[in-house]
């Protein structure tokens, strides 16, 4: 019996004189399947008296206990480290992450990368809307996803944004990472919105446009729109933003002025 369960990596547990599962041996084996701790697994085999199914079910309650700890304490901690982040969707409406954490390893850990692509992707669809922390908190698989997240990294994880644009109709969504770190996530991201186009062969040109200005709001840090106009134009400062607008609208052959909608910037340094 002993010599074909360790044979099998997810049944090495060896028996005891009473022909039962020793505690390391569960220790071992209820580790090797949840990846926690050795402690918090010896805790939970304990807790349930050495059933590996209780076990599972009270580990799951200590690692949400501790994450809900660390994310306490962690208030304190200051989380200058993270990712900001950008989803173009099909519908051409863009979401936006500010997800911190304390160390630059966290921030590049598989872990936290999924947590915020989930955040991103459970963004409602349908409407521009910003959310705080309240909408994950509000959500029992989000905020579980989040404490699983702290239960595994050691550290604690805010929200600082999370928003979503949609373009209203004659509008276009430009948007920026600066700095990638990881595909669609850097140190900077900046979206800039643009009306209007009533003509579908102006879409091409206008995206453009939308993107470049929104490097414009990453590179120059705008406070508002009205500010942006008067600012030289990242790449041909001989014009402000106001007058390159203009010249783009009349070298297009454009029928109507464009209309700078909305801009926003989220840095890690902010």
């Amino acid at each position: 019996m002993t010599e074909m369960l360790s044979k099998l990596s997810f049944k090495r547990i060896t028996m005891n004189a009473s022909n039962k599962p020793s505690l390391a041996s569960l220790v071992g084996a209820l580790r090797a399947e949840t990846g926690q701790s050795l402690s918090l697994c010896r805790k939970a085999l304990e807790a349930s008296g050495l059933d590996l199914c209780e076990a599972r079910t009270e580990l799951a309650k200590l690692v949400q206990a501790q994450a809900e700890g660390t994310q306490s304490a962690g208030q304190q901690r200051q989380q200058t480290q993270g990712l900001i982040g950008l989803k173009r969707n099909n519908d051409g409406s863009v979401g936006m992450i500010e997800l911190r954490c304390v160390s630059d390893f966290v921030a590049r850990n598989p872990i936290f990368v999924g947590l915020a692509e989930k955040l991103l992707d459970s963004l409602p669809t349908g409407a521009s809307a910003k959310y705080s922390q309240s909408f994950i908190d509000s959500d029992h698989g989000l905020r579980m996803d989040l404490l699983d997240a702290v239960g595994r990294l050691k550290e604690p994880i805010t929200v600082g944004r999370l928003e979503i644009l949609h373009p209203g109709k004659g509008e276009v969504i430009g948007a920026y990472v600066h700095q990638p770190l990881l595909p669609g996530f850097g140190s900077i991201a900046a979206i800039a919105k643009l009306a209007s186009f009533d003509d579908s062969s102006a879409i091409d040109w206008v995206q453009k446009l939308a993107d470049n200005l929104a490097k414009h709001v990453a590179g120059m840090n705008p406070l508002s729109v009205e500010i942006m106009l008067t600012q030289d134009y990242l790449f041909d400062p001989s014009k402000s933003v106001s007058q390159y607008l203009h010249d783009s609208a009349v070298s297009n052959n454009h029928p109507s002025p464009i209309e700078i909608k909305k801009i926003a910037r989220v840095s890690l340094k902010s």
